[in-house]
């Protein structure tokens, strides 16, 4: 975390100042398509449900508070919806997102991610949706639950750790190292 109480527009400034090898990408964040934001409502609407039920169950006047889960639930998967966005160019890749009160945005150098990884279940699938994460060595992840699948995959091909070919021993690129 370098900027906890930066403003997002002075970010680019100081982390030019603070890490210029670290490539500041070139391209805008992309936002989700219209049709992956439904699925952002789903957990939050989900957890809402859930105290509601549990709210009505309170004695008295107490059972009026089962009317702010569902709202707050809504309010909060539409800004996480909003806030999603991602981006990668020939030397970095950003992605954003929001958790419960916080905005998360993970500047990588391209070949920088340890470890990708594509998610789906039958349900995304069906919805052309995937999940992408990338893991650092430092035990630090970015995820995005739900973006289009075509951008998964897109990430999940560019993203990582480049690896040179091996030389042999004879200085043949193509034999294998001993």
């Amino acid at each position: 975390m370098l900027f906890p109480l930066v403003r997002a527009d002075r970010a680019e400034a100081l982390i030019r100042r603070a890490l210029p090898e670290l490539p500041w990408p070139s391209r805008p964040l992309r936002a989700l398509p219209a049709r992956v934001h439904r699925r952002y409502l789903t957990i939050p609407l989900e957890y809402a449900a859930g105290f509601t039920l549990l709210m009505l169950t309170l004695p008295g006047r107490w059972k009026l508070l089962a009317a702010f889960p569902l709202p707050l639930g809504y309010l909060l998967g539409i800004m996480r919806a909003r806030e999603a966005r991602w981006a990668v160019d020939d030397r970095a890749v950003v992605i954003r997102w929001r958790r419960l009160l916080s905005r998360n945005t993970v500047i990588a150098h391209l070949g920088g991610a340890q470890v990708t990884e594509f998610s789906s279940s039958p349900t995304k699938a069906k919805r052309r949706v995937a999940g992408f994460t990338m893991r650092f060595s430092s035990g630090r992840r970015a995820r995005m639950r739900y973006m289009a699948e075509s951008d998964a995959l897109l990430l999940l091909r560019t993203v990582g750790r480049v690896e040179a070919p091996s030389e042999s021993p004879s200085g043949d690129p193509l034999s294998p190292a001993l």
